[in-house]
């Protein structure tokens, strides 16, 4: 095995770790899953993070209540059963739009996530994910997301100035292959906003397309980027992804750095810049996989017209080719592209990565991310699609990161980190003591 870089310690951003990755796994909470039942399935050493998901907007009171509050402290504690260190991994959405966040919900957030870092507890930030991409209501509006994102971050800093040890922030935009996907004409012709369209338009030739950069107009400056990373999936080979295919080799490679994409893909690449060199090189940022998995796609629900215009005759609601077999050669062939020792001493910079443990339908299919077994109740419409079908993909991956690949990984430290107060503690003590006055 290649041996593993060092970094020293005073090169390092805010919690990157001097050697190996983070890792660890974008759990359903809404769906039943917790990181004390993926650690027990999986057998494994700690992992380094948890990653949980919320829209600011809820940490608005409503209703007397406070539903962020009951998810990060939920999170927080989930974590202090483990007796690790590991970090609090936050993806917030902006989805009322940037504008629309009032100075009282980021105000709450912060209140709450510094309660978190007051324990011990490490907080990774990602906001306004995917920024790049049509599909969130804030998407494509880089003017808008700079602001808000160095607004956010500026909130956090001002209220934990000593923050390197406790707090990192994690500017992650879409992977850019097939940027601007299924972009507005207002944003490809520049009938919309002229200001976005001409910062948009990378390379000026009166256009929005695959040859203008789908990252360097949403990148908020060094001074507000802790980490750097991009989401990362493979759906299958080609559009429409309604078929389960082994990834390409040198797929995640080719996503990550541009590299022109082999037939039979749809697309001439996977997209012609590359985001390491751009940012993990050039802007000398760690870089973290924010999300990623290999799809297995449970059930199709497209039209035979739809089939037809993309080549694929008769596929009419089919049940797409699913074994625990092939599962588990599609999963483990698309995580062992990047968790090796090689790609590892080839991109340094390659510092963390969170998996997507999650069942859910997008597009035409139901589609099952998931790499450490079934931790949901949730399933496609077939019903029996899931469950014991993952039992080789998990045994896979309890092989491979139970084996060499565990070696390369900064699992997380064993720690007696306590969840924060909670909010009805507070409230309680506030009332006791009025009343002792």
């Amino acid at each position: 095995m290649l041996p593993l870089l060092t970094v020293s310690v005073s090169a390092l951003a805010p919690l990157e770790p001097a050697s190996g990755f983070l890792f660890g796994h974008w759990y359903d909470h809404i769906g039943g899953d917790s990181p004390a039942l993926i650690q027990q399935r999986t057998q494994s050493k700690p992992f380094s993070l948890w990653q949980i998901d919320f829209d600011i907007d809820s940490t608005v009171h409503v209703g007397g209540e406070t539903k962020t509050t009951d998810l990060i402290e939920r999170s927080a504690k989930q974590l202090a059963d483990l007796k690790s260190d590991a970090i609090l991994y936050m993806t917030i959405y902006p989805k009322q739009g940037f504008a629309n966040v009032t100075e009282q919900a980021l105000q709450d957030w912060v209140t709450k996530v510094k309660a978190v870092t007051d324990t011990g507890r490490r907080v990774m930030i990602r906001y306004a994910s995917e920024m790049n991409g049509y599909w969130f209501p804030y998407g494509q509006k880089p003017t808008a997301f700079k602001q808000g994102y160095q607004r956010v971050v500026q909130a956090f800093r001002a209220k934990i100035p000593d923050y390197r040890d406790k707090l990192a922030f994690v500017w992650g935009p879409n992977s850019g292959n097939g940027y601007p996907w299924e972009t507005s004409q207002e944003v490809l012709d520049g009938t919309g906003s002229l200001s976005e369209f001409q910062l948009l338009d990378t390379n000026k030739d009166g256009i929005v397309n695959n040859l203008d950069d789908p990252y360097s107009p949403y990148y908020p400056g060094d001074e507000f980027v802790d980490w750097v990373g991009i989401s990362m999936y493979h759906y299958g080979t080609a559009y429409p992804w309604v078929t389960n295919d082994v990834p390409e080799p040198n797929k995640f490679v080719g996503m990550l750095t541009g590299t022109p994409a082999p037939p039979p893909a749809e697309t001439t690449a996977y997209g012609r810049f590359n985001f390491y060199d751009l940012f993990c090189v050039q802007h000398d940022k760690p870089f973290l996989l924010t999300e990623t998995g290999a799809t297995v796609h449970m059930w199709v629900n497209i039209t035979e017209e739809q089939a037809m215009n993309h080549s694929i005759a008769g596929l009419v609601n089919p049940i797409p080719r699913s074994d625990a077999q092939s599962r588990a050669t599609i999963k483990q062939a698309w995580w062992r592209q990047f968790l090796n020792a090689t790609f590892i001493q080839r991109y340094p910079k390659f510092k963390g990565v969170s998996t997507f443990e999650f069942i859910k339908y997008e597009e035409s299919t139901w589609r099952d991310f998931t790499n450490t077994g079934k931790g949901t109740d949730r399933a496609s419409p077939l019903g029996k699609d899931g469950g014991d079908l993952d039992n080789l993909v998990l045994k896979a991956f309890q092989d491979d990161f139970n084996g060499p690949l565990g070696n390369l990984v900064a699992w997380s430290k064993q720690a007696d980190i306590p969840p924060p107060k909670s909010s009805a503690s507070k409230l309680e003590w506030s009332l006791l003591f009025v009343l002792l006055l």
